[in-house]
């Protein structure tokens, strides 16, 4: 199965707009919170409860951001891949990467047995 380059591009520049559009959204989430949250300036028990829930709002608006973050620059990272004519093989150990799992995750950086490793020692930390 060889590797359709062109597709492999246009699916990885789909998913950097997608990316984008979700942060830019956040952002503006979160400046709407935080709009909410300064005009708030009663104490009642209505109120906390309501804050509670804007500060878990803003919890969960921070950690998809930083996933979107994270999945933008891996996205990126493919992009320069293709660009410098190595997309598609295994940043340790070199070998190519199924195209199979390209298919499935076109940002993927690692072959699945170093991707298994990296994993781990992550849940080891």
């Amino acid at each position: 199965m060889d590797l359709d380059v062109l597709a492999i591009r246009a699916r990885l520049e789909q998913m950097r707009r997608e990316y984008q559009e979700t942060l830019r959204s956040t952002a503006n989430d979160d400046r709407e919170v935080a709009r909410d949250v300064a005009t708030s300036d009663d104490l009642d028990t209505g109120d906390r409860v309501d804050d509670a829930d804007q500060i878990f709002e803003t919890d969960r608006e921070e950690a998809l951001t930083l996933q979107a973050r994270d999945a933008l620059a891996q996205v990126e990272e493919a992009l320069a891949r293709l660009d410098h004519g190595t997309y598609g093989t295994c940043l340790d150990c070199g070998r190519p990467i199924d195209p199979r799992r390209l298919e499935a995750m076109p940002q993927a950086q690692y072959c699945l047995e170093d991707q298994e490793k990296h994993e781990r020692s992550a849940t080891d930390d």
